[in-house]
């Protein structure tokens, strides 16, 4: 069995925020692109979670999103996603 690899990208967004000293200060936001590899093929977590909010809300939720959570399974092929803390084994995401 193969194992699954995972690759991580970041990039940096920076934010300028005035202080009352007139200094300004430069705090960094990253992004995070994280990309699953298994058996030659590649899954692109930020279009996956896109996918499983527009798929949530196709359920019929209409509450805001806060929170997104994936779990991939490379060797079904399949990614669950739970949001707002709610699951079900209703959300998921066919690869």
């Amino acid at each position: 069995m193969a194992k699954a690899k995972t690759t991580t990208t970041a990039k940096a967004t920076t934010t300028k925020v005035a202080t009352t000293d007139k200094k300004t200060v430069s705090t960094v936001k990253p992004t995070l692109d994280v990309f699953v590899e298994y058996n030659h093929e590649q899954v692109d977590t930020t279009a996956v979670s896109k996918q499983a909010i527009e798929d949530y809300k196709a359920k019929g939720n209409k509450d805001a999103v806060k929170s997104v959570k994936l779990y991939v399974i490379p060797e079904k092929n399949v990614v669950y996603y739970v949001i707002n803390d709610k699951a079900s084994e209703d959300y998921k995401i066919n690869l």
